[in-house]
């Protein structure tokens, strides 16, 4: 199932061992470099790092409505999970200052949200926000290259109907 970012934000996560609700979504770890969600923030910490995470890995059963996992020793510091990356002042990176740029680089605007695929953490489409306008979907497979402070996508393709040549128009108004 593929699914949008935010719509996850919030999700009941239930363990079938326990029988009881652990918590609940409150962000996904997204690793740009393998262009795939890690895991599922469940207890926030001080940094990233501090957090409690559940691996993607774990689940049993993902919906719109919950997540099911085996038991509570599912959810781990993320720490123990992944090595958290950081920005340069220090802080955890944060995918939603992510300028989407063209490959001649010129800005096409800012990441707002992310689609993928629940089984494998695979992105497969993300929006892009540019000024004050509607959220474009930009196809993954447009993406060049993807990191802490930006993303590169191809120049206008056919296959894309236009999306960079949209975007573009949208940066100018």
């Amino acid at each position: 199932m593929v699914i949008k970012g935010t719509d996850v934000i919030g999700i009941k996560i239930y363990s079938s061992k326990e029988s009881s609700e652990l918590g609940q979504v409150k962000d996904l770890v997204y690793d740009p470099k393998k262009n795939k969600v890690e895991a599922l923030i469940v207890r926030m910490g001080e940094s990233l790092s501090e957090a409690q995470v559940l691996p993607l890995k774990k689940i049993k059963e993902f919906s719109k409505d919950l997540i099911m996992v085996k038991s509570q020793k599912s959810i781990k510091p993320a720490n123990k999970v992944f090595k958290p990356t950081q920005t340069s002042d220090g802080a955890d990176s944060v995918l939603q200052s992510a300028e989407i740029k063209d490959d001649k680089g010129q800005m096409l605007g800012t990441f707002h949200d992310i689609y993928f695929d629940t089984d494998d953490g695979k992105v497969t489409d993300f929006e892009v926000v540019a000024g004050n306008q509607t959220d474009k979907k930009v196809t993954i497979k447009n993406v060049i290259s993807s990191g802490e402070d930006v993303t590169i996508i191809k120049e206008r393709t056919e296959e894309d109907g236009g999306m960079m040549s949209k975007l573009k128009g949208l940066m100018t108004k």
